[in-house]
């Protein structure tokens, strides 16, 4: 059998500076204060998010039951405050070790974490990729001086290395969140000096450093809100509501595409679109997916702008995803194939919008929910999603962002069928609000225009849900999302990267 500790630590490297991170720190008196909780299960899945089943556990020397079919086993006597190592045992015999480590201020006595193993197709044969990939969890309460808040947006960046976010969670009724991390071996360093940023409807966004160690589970990082606004007073606010006074000035081109209509339309809340490639069995659901296949209906009142496709026509689009015109001869798990060999893109361009009598920093939010291809979320990306700006009334245009992670998580498994969405690798897709993307020179333009763009970049792996946007807002305050260098750019085009050879089966 082979046994191997994940990584020989020193336990001074295995929490964060919870100053910065527990429940203090706030502007206002700390009056809500989490209970205390011993661990009493733990739900462990692999790297690829799959439910670890079947699995021998021992931890701080003490064999618990094999975890159940969804992954989960008891801990006899629960876990209290400190550091614990947990062996693992797959039911192959594979044996990795975890580190977890409780702060006095968990409230959890259910948590999930990553364990370094993978396996192809789901099979019963793990691999041990803890020297390819970093693996990791997170887990803690978003809370105010009042009580928990449900529905916090908790995201983890890696800053520039990993183009920003690439780990979301919603916190759940009790307030709580759970980040877990699987990216690329080659960001251990970057993800030393990550970030975690938790934000909510009626309190100030919150920013905490955090050292990610690979291996390691940290539970009872606790992140404290002010109540106030999230993002200010809008000087541009657009929602796509049939009262909004810009909605129909909103245009959209289509630059590439066999379809004869732009993916970019207006998506409208009771429609209840299944996305058909799922159903046809050419893309998978993330194992923590609920929603059948669904496309989701706006976050925000009835309408939103979505790159998908909405019915199927003449052309032959395949509805509820960005495949456009389907490939008859698409295969079982293909990730949906577009026909002719042809990548599809197009914009969704803004009105003019009238800065002119604004100065200081501005920044671009917006409520997002994104499903594309896991096999290129790397900075050689596929399923491209950018934004550009114009200060002289979309005369010219300068790349400002773009959304793709570039994690480049490790599995073993065929990724052709699998998703990546806001929340990360294999994992479901949900509503979420933007990091503060900065606008750099426009302020004081009375001609400011933003358009979004979607490229597929080639007719790959196009069956998932697409990018829908909602709620956008220009506000004063700056940006923190990582920015594209405008220099590796070229105006006017979606595409910005070398195709180099094409993508292949």
């Amino acid at each position: 059998m082979n046994r191997k500790m994940i990584r020989n630590l020193a336990l001074a490297t295995l929490v964060v500076t919870l100053s910065a991170c527990s429940g203090g720190g706030s502007n206002e008196d700390t009056t809500f204060t989490i209970t205390p909780a011993a661990i009493e299960q733990i739900q462990i899945l692999t790297a690829d998010n799959n439910p670890l089943a079947g699995a021998i556990i021992t931890v701080s020397g003490v064999t618990s039951p094999a975890t159940d079919i969804d992954g989960i086993f008891s801990i006899l006597g629960g876990l209290s405050v400190g550091e614990h190592i947990l062996e693992l045992v797959g039911s192959d015999g594979t044996t990795v070790s975890i580190i977890i480590s409780v702060t006095s201020e968990n409230g959890a006595k259910i948590i999930t974490i990553l364990a370094p193993l993978s396996s192809i197709d789901e099979g019963v044969t793990f691999t041990d990729v803890s020297e390819t990939a970093i693996i990791a969890s997170v887990s803690g309460t978003v809370h105010s001086s009042s009580g928990i808040i449900q529905g916090a947006n908790v995201s983890i960046s890696g800053g520039p290395a990993t183009n920003g976010i690439f780990s979301t969670a919603i916190t759940d009724a009790n307030g709580r969140y759970n980040l877990l991390i699987n990216v690329n071996a080659s960001l251990a360093n970057a993800l030393q000096t990550s970030t975690i940023i938790a934000s909510a409807d009626g309190y100030q966004s919150r920013s905490i450093n955090y050292s990610v160690v690979n291996g390691t589970t940290n539970t009872g990082i606790n992140i404290q809100l002010t109540t106030g606004s999230n993002t200010g007073n809008a000087l541009f606010h657009e929602t796509f509501e049939p009262d909004s006074p810009t909605v129909d000035q909103w245009a959209t081109t289509k630059v590439t595409g066999n379809n004869v209509n732009n993916m970019w339309h207006i998506h409208t809340a009771g429609e209840n679109i299944i996305n058909e490639a799922y159903s046809d069995g050419f893309v998978r659901l993330a194992p923590n997916d609920t929603s059948a296949g669904a496309v989701p209906d706006p976050i925000e009142g009835i309408q939103a702008y979505w790159y998908g496709s909405k019915v199927v026509d003449s052309a032959g689009s395949v509805q509820g995803n960005f495949i456009d015109a389907h490939n008859e001869t698409d295969s079982t798990d293909s990730g949906g194939t577009s026909s002719s060999g042809m990548n599809n893109s197009g914009w969704l361009t803004s009105p003019v919008i009238d800065l002119s009598g604004v100065a200081g920093d501005l920044s671009l939010t917006f409520r997002t929910f994104w499903e594309i291809e896991s096999v290129n979320p790397n900075s050689s990306g596929f399923d491209l999603m950018t934004i550009e700006t114009s200060n002289d009334g979309g005369t010219t245009w300068t790349p400002i962002a773009r959304l793709n992670p570039l994690s480049d998580p490790i599995s073993l498994q065929n990724r052709n069928p699998i998703p990546f969405s806001n929340t990360g690798y294999n994992s479901a897709p949900i509503w979420s609000r933007q990091e503060l993307i900065q606008l750099l020179d426009i302020a004081g333009s009375s001609e400011v225009m933003i358009r979004f763009g979607f490229d597929t970049v080639d007719e790959l792996y196009n069956g998932f849900r697409g990018w829908m946007i909602d709620d956008i807002k220009i506000i004063n305050q700056l940006g923190t999302f990582p920015a594209l260098d405008a220099l590796s750019e070229k105006s006017g085009t979606l595409l910005s990267i070398q195709k180099g050879t094409p993508r292949s089966r």
